[in-house]
């Protein structure tokens, strides 16, 4: 800190971290200012070990998540493709009923006149 803050005045969210034996390991984040007019430092400390910790697994917890999302959207777009597949199938022999019907029509009508 004499270091330091002779040349900046101010340190803001400075973070170190420790391992100590008792306590394991532990981050401390840091505010300093130095005060002139009576040559002072006045030094802040938090421990941010918990938000660190949770900051970590929140991380972790994403990664995981986005993972499983990317999965499910793949098994999606196969099954929409799928759908699609079907469907086009489904419409073509709707399709090819139609015709078939009209045909059939035509045919009952040849009949009918004498063309048949």
């Amino acid at each position: 800190m004499e270091e330091i803050l002779p040349q900046k005045k101010v340190v803001k969210d400075y973070q170190v971290t420790h391992v100590f034996e008792t306590i394991g390991g532990k981050t401390i984040l840091l505010n300093a200012r130095q005060i002139d007019s009576v040559q002072l430092i006045i030094l802040a400390m938090e421990d941010i070990t918990d938000r660190k910790n949770l900051e970590g697994k929140l991380t972790e917890y994403t990664h995981k998540l986005e993972g499983k999302v990317m999965e499910r959207t793949k098994e999606l777009v196969e099954r929409v493709k799928e759908l699609e597949s079907m469907n086009k199938t489904m419409v073509g022999r709707e399709l090819k009923m139609v015709e078939l019907k009209k045909e059939i029509e035509n045919l009952k009508k040849q009949v009918k006149n004498g063309n048949g």
